[in-house]
């Protein structure tokens, strides 16, 4: 009996096909029917040759060096095929056949094949591992949480005036501004934005706002003389930034201006 007979015998003997075999051990279907068929020209170099041999018989619980014994008496004239390197017109014949055969007699429990390694998986999680990963996501957003507190607390919240004059608390780095205004018109028009996330007052009364923050109130009526109009905006830990303005409603001034003499036409 040769050695691919006696293969596929011990196979049949414990019940299992090649696709049996293949699925349980990732080891192709290919290979196993190269080595019960003894056509061994599907392996590129003798040490591949060998290895898989070596492989078959240990998962099919046999004794390895029996079974390569068998194969060294039935083989015993095949040679390593030459490997060609690229970009070279040189044959170079690989050597490995001889490191496995010093290695196999000392270390042949102890190591594993290359073929062995690279049917290993590269990674795989584990308990430990998702823990690592879920505690990285849950420091990076104690982290932004932070951060976003923080501004809440040391930054005073947006608010933008543009109408009836251009004014911008970033720009201020102040809480709080006030500005004198004069004009001959009895309505103005009030615009500005804020943050969405914040809410918005107009003379201490909670106003609207649309979903970007925007607002704009048409036909505010003034009072001769002095009126005062205070614009505030307020974020969830209740810090504020305000705008307060002091318009005069003078029917004989000719253009609307700010105490700065700045000159704004309606």
């Amino acid at each position: 009996m040769t050695l691919p007979q006696y293969l596929k015998s011990k196979r049949e003997e414990i019940g299992e096909t090649v696709e049996d075999i293949s699925t349980r051990s990732k080891v192709s279907k290919e290979y196993i029917y190269a080595i019960e068929s003894g056509d061994y020209s599907i392996f590129e170099a003798e040490v591949f040759r060998k290895g898989w041999i070596k492989i078959y018989a240990r998962l099919l619980n046999l004794d390895e060096e029996y079974v390569l014994a068998l194969d060294r008496r039935e083989n015993p004239n095949i040679q390593s095929k030459p490997i060609i390197q690229k970009g070279s017109n040189k044959y170079k014949v690989s050597l490995t056949d001889q490191k496995v055969s010093q290695n196999s007699s000392t270390n042949s429990n102890k190591k594993l094949t290359s073929i062995e390694r690279f049917q290993k998986p590269k990674f795989f999680f584990t308990k430990s591992k998702v823990s690592f990963i879920v505690g990285v996501i849950l420091a990076i957003g104690f982290v932004f949480f932070g951060l976003r507190q923080f501004r809440l607390v040391n930054e005073s919240p947006e608010l933008n005036l543009n109408s009836p004059i251009t004014l911008s608390m970033k720009d201020m780095n102040e809480d709080s501004v006030t500005q004198t205004l004069t004009t001959n018109k009895s309505q103005i028009t009030i615009s500005g934005n804020i943050d969405p996330n914040d809410q918005l007052y107009i003379q201490g009364a909670l106003s609207r706002w649309n979903s970007t923050g925007q607002f704009r109130f048409e036909n505010y009526m003034l009072n001769k003389g002095e009126n005062v109009l205070k614009i505030e905006a307020k974020n969830k830990l209740g810090k504020s930034s305000v705008i307060e303005l002091k318009i005069i409603y003078d029917e004989t001034e000719p253009t609307f201006t700010t105490s700065s003499s700045t000159s704004i036409s309606l």
